[in-house]
């Protein structure tokens, strides 16, 4: 089914699936945002196997805030939430912890972008951000000024992993997380050549 056919839950449950399967995180890390065409921001709730959500899972933010849906949203919420609202061209954001995002992650160091067109094309522009406790107000304060950079579209967070947002929507930007992480594996790889 063509994602555009799709709610915005049942495009939340097809991709967070997609990265699950794709073992681009554990059964319970990770978490998707999705801005819809008035304004509400839809996101993964806390918590639960990422493999097996199900649309009546997901949770729809309010302009005003209310949240609405049965579950708890996830810790994240606030950094999707902060992304979607300074950056307002920004239709979707990723966030997982695929191992090779996260081992570059330790090193303090950002992918090789210009190993793959389709990354470097992608990328706008990726920074590091500072370490923060997950869920912590630090960590939403310190992904937040990395997005602030108006061309800025990947943010690699130390010892944690990586957000990708998207002004398309919710396939691209999981499209850029996917060749993020396969840039690094490859970059890896390249390394032990030389």
């Amino acid at each position: 089914m063509n994602m555009e056919m799709m709610s915005p839950a049942e495009q939340l449950c097809r991709i967070m699936s997609r990265i699950y399967d794709a073992r681009l995180t554990t059964v319970s890390g990770g978490n998707l945002s999705l801005k819809d065409q008035e304004g509400n921001i839809w996101v993964t709730p806390s918590g639960g196997d990422k493999g097996r959500y199900q649309p009546e899972d997901m949770l729809k933010i309010r302009p005003g805030g209310q949240v609405e849906g049965g579950k708890k949203p996830s810790v994240e919420t606030g950094i999707h939430q902060s992304i979607l609202t300074h950056r307002p061209a920004f239709k979707a954001v990723v966030h997982a912890h695929p191992a090779g995002l996260v081992a570059i992650s330790l090193l303090r160091q950002l992918p090789e972008t210009h190993l793959l067109p389709q990354v470097a094309q992608a990328v706008k522009a990726m920074d590091l951000a500072a370490y923060g406790c997950p869920g912590s107000e630090g960590l939403r304060e310190n992904v937040a000024q990395v997005f602030c950079g108006k061309e800025t579209n990947v943010a690699i967070l130390e010892n944690h992993g990586a957000f990708a947002a998207s002004e398309e929507g919710l396939q691209h930007a999981f499209g850029l997380f996917q060749d993020l992480d396969f840039s690094v594996r490859l970059q890896a790889k390249a390394h032990l050549f030389s």
